[in-house]
Order: structure tokens, then C-alpha cells, then sequence
């Protein structure tokens, strides 16, 4: 015969179970509460630094994090990627493949030095047009030379 729990022993199991499950409640509920008081906080300086740069309509939080939620992504079948490769109209000749590219000169290779460090010049975007760029242009240009 299969012995039986204590009514004792099995009401303090669930009574445990209770308070357990109430305080994974509780710290569930403190960890959403601090992570929407870092978001709030995150925001702010968003919104403070959009003011100061002139940023019209900054991404939130939210929307950073959430980014890719909306997008789905769909794998092309074989077939489809097969059917890429083969009707894929610049095919190259095993001759063109193998043929040397001609020799870039340090002449041509410090124009086009000069028409980067233009380019960068001329970008508003700071993310481009950073003193590290324009700095590891400045390197190159003195080992071409």
C-alpha cells in the first residue's frame, strides 16, 4: 500500500510553493519597474540631446530595442538561388578573371587620398567626417609618399 503524505507536510509544501511564487512576483515585478526607470531615464537623455543637437524626431528606447521585431526574414530557396546564379548576366570569362589589374601608381593613389579626405571635409554627419578619419588619411598619405 502507497504510503500517504501528512496533511501536515503536504499543507506546508503548498504554503511554500505560495510564498515562493509571491516573491518570484515580487522581484519580477521590482526588475520591470527598474528597467522602466532606466527607459525613462535613457529617454530623457535622448530627448536632452536631440534639444542640444538640433536632432528632429530621435528613436526612443523602445523603438531601439525593438527594432527588428516587425521584420521578417525569409531565406530564398535553393531553387531561387540557383536560379540567381545562372541567369546572372555578368559572367566573367576565365581570361578576364585572370587578367592583372594594372599597376596603381603612388601619383594615382595619393588623388585619391586628396578626394577622400575632400569627401570627408565636406560631410555635416560628424559619424563620417570624424578627426579619426580624416587622421588615418593624413597616415596614408605619408606612406604613399
Amino acid at each position: 500500500m502507497k504510503a500517504m503524505g501528512s496533511p501536515l507536510l503536504d499543507e506546508f509544501s503548498i504554503l511554500n510553493a505560495i510564498n515562493a511564487t509571491s516573491d518570484a512576483d515580487q522581484a519580477c515585478q521590482q526588475l520591470e519597474l527598474k528597467l522602466k526607470n532606466e527607459f525613462d531615464e535613457l529617454n530623457n537623455l535622448i530627448t536632452n540631446l536631440a534639444v542640444s543637437s538640433k536632432i528632429d524626431d530621435p528613436m526612443d528606447v523602445r523603438e531601439f530595442v525593438d527594432i527588428d521585431a516587425d521584420v521578417a526574414f525569409e531565406m530564398p530557396s535553393d531553387d531561387d538561388i540557383i536560379r540567381n546564379i545562372e541567369n546572372k548576366d555578368d559572367h566573367f570569362t576565365e581570361e578576364e578573371i585572370l587578367e592583372p589589374a594594372s599597376k596603381i601608381t603612388d601619383h594615382d593613389a595619393l588623388k585619391a587620398l586628396d578626394l577622400i579626405k575632400m569627401y570627408l571635409l565636406q560631410q555635416l554627419n560628424d559619424f563620417i567626417a570624424t578627426d579619426n578619419n580624416r587622421n588615418t588619411v593624413r597616415r596614408l598619405k605619408k606612406k604613399v609618399s
